[in-house]
């Protein structure tokens, strides 16, 4: 099939920019996922203290993006994030009541590909 000679340009032009585009912007395949997730519980604060390790080149296009809390495999919280404070580890403490026995599992979720969590058994007080 023959195209009319006044859309070849424009033909060209687009299969060209997004030939372009594909190639200059691989995105997902240099994310990658967080690689280490790191939880201490402060009994007498009832406090989950989550380190993360995700290292990243722009933390405002690729950081994590949302770490979520689980008591006992049931959902407590959720916080969203617009970018990342640091370019490699970063901590956060939340308030979470626990008990000794109940099992925390914090999830963190990188924006462009894959998550990584950690599950830590909370102990018993020392008086």
């Amino acid at each position: 099939m023959k195209r009319p000679a006044n859309l070849r340009p424009l033909f060209y032009l687009v299969t060209v920019t997004l030939t372009m585009f594909c190639l200059l912007n691989p995105g997902p395949a240099f994310a990658d996922p967080p690689q280490d997730v790191a939880l201490s519980y402060d009994n007498a604060k009832q406090t989950l203290t989550v380190g993360v390790t995700h290292n990243t080149t722009f933390s405002r296009l690729h950081y994590v993006k949302q770490i979520d809390i689980r008591k006992n495999g049931m959902p407590v919280s959720s916080y969203q994030f617009k970018s990342q404070p640091d370019k490699k580890t970063f901590t956060e403490t939340y308030e979470v009541p626990a008990e000794a026995g109940d099992v925390l599992e914090a999830i963190a979720n990188c924006n462009l590909q894959g998550n990584k969590s950690a599950t830590l058994t909370v102990g018993k007080t020392t008086p």
